[in-house]
């Protein structure tokens, strides 16, 4: 279960924003990657091998702990892809035959300069091997898959069943969630091995779609309420700060939340990371690097400069803040007294940056301390 916001301002200027909701004890790093050239003929991704491709573009990526892919990501071009869960009413064979949505967000990073490079990359890796992949690794949880992709200049939403696709291009700001959203409004269409222009009649949505699921993973909810505060925002263009309060929303219940949080049984998902980013001149990436966004500070960050500090995004670091989000968390006095302090300290943030045009590192080196700061009082 995941939530996805693409915010487009009347200056051109956008804006993405991803949370990233996977099972509960799933850690997720923010991992720096470059290209690297090997004898192999073969790349082995999560559960297939594929014929060895160039890799062409450093990455900054999201992975969960045990996948060879990433939920979202960043390349040095300033591309951004994204992806969000999809519940279709088609039968997996289970045989791990096929890739991971998270494994084609690699790909197209590490091998696409923009954003039609990518879509038409994730385009040949639906067509070629389908999406017959788990994504638990404790369980078995399969389905399909959305992205949004964007750069600087242009976005595009892409929704997929197995080796079925459509997509449109993303003009104005919306939300994304576990639900699908393309009917008959595609700009290009593949299904049933038949492609079509704009104006067919197919709605890929009602052909596809489980409803009962979908419901069920809180995705259509979620969507209508991204979109709400999305409404309630557009007297005025919107911004970084308006992304990140969306994205910490809890007004839902369980899975019908924004921010997602554990609960045994009725919740087995929260939200294990969180990243925006603003299209400037050069790139801000703001990172949680840890779970709940509403317990976390989103610190900005260059390409250029996150290598440098991609160990607070480790593993280890990534349970540190579990554990210490959920002694907070275990008293509403003390949690409510740290979320002002985080809260102050990200107001701060936003207004430090909000005239750069990319991430000063010195701000971005004071925000880690800050927040260092902060845990440290509050243990």
């Amino acid at each position: 279960m995941c939530d996805i916001i693409f915010a487009k301002n009347n200056d051109g200027t956008s804006i993405v924003g991803k949370n990233s909701d996977r099972p509960y004890l799933e850690s997720q790093e923010f991992v720096f990657l470059t290209p690297k050239d090997d004898e192999s003929h073969y790349v082995k991704t999560t559960y297939i091998k594929i014929p060895k491709y160039k890799r062409r573009y450093s990455i900054i990526l999201a992975k969960p702990f045990w996948m060879w892919g990433g939920e979202m990501g960043i390349n040095e071009c300033g591309l951004v892809v994204c992806n969000v869960a999809l519940f279709s009413k088609r039968k997996f064979k289970r045989e791990n035959s096929g890739l991971l949505g998270m494994d084609m967000i690699r790909i197209a990073l590490e091998t696409s300069e923009n954003s039609e490079e990518a879509l038409n990359k994730i385009i040949e890796l639906v067509e070629t091997y389908g999406q017959d992949a788990n994504s638990s690794y404790r369980s078995v949880f399969l389905y399909d898959n959305a992205f949004l992709i964007a750069d600087g200049t242009s976005a595009f939403y892409l929704e997929t069943v197995d080796k079925s696709w459509a997509f449109r291009k993303v003009h104005k700001t919306e939300s994304f969630s576990n639900t699908f959203s393309i009917e008959n409004e595609y700009d290009e269409i593949f299904t049933d091995k038949l492609q079509i222009n704009m104006g067919s009649k197919i709605n890929f949505k009602k052909r596809n779609e489980d409803l009962l699921f979908s419901i069920a993973a809180g995705g259509i909810i979620r969507q209508r309420r991204t979109m709400k505060l999305l409404r309630e925002k557009s007297s005025h263009e919107i911004t970084v700060k308006d992304i990140a309060e969306i994205l910490r929303d809890h007004k839902g219940f369980l899975t019908w939340s924004i921010c997602m949080h554990y609960k045994p049984i009725v919740c087995p998902a929260e939200t294990a990371n969180s990243f925006i980013v603003e299209f400037k001149s050069e790139p801000i990436i703001w990172i949680t690097g840890g779970p709940h966004p509403c317990m976390s500070i989103y610190k900005p960050f260059s390409f250029s400069n996150f290598q440098k500090y991609q160990n607070i995004f480790s593993h280890e670091a990534w349970f540190y803040k579990l554990n210490f989000n959920r002694e907070i968390m275990k008293n509403k006095k003390n949690r409510n007294k740290f979320q002002e302090k985080i809260q102050e300290l990200q107001n701060q943030l936003f207004h430090m940056m909000g005239k750069e045009k990319s991430a000063d590192e010195q701000i971005t080196i004071y925000a880690m301390r800050r927040e260092s700061e902060i845990f440290d009082l509050t243990k």
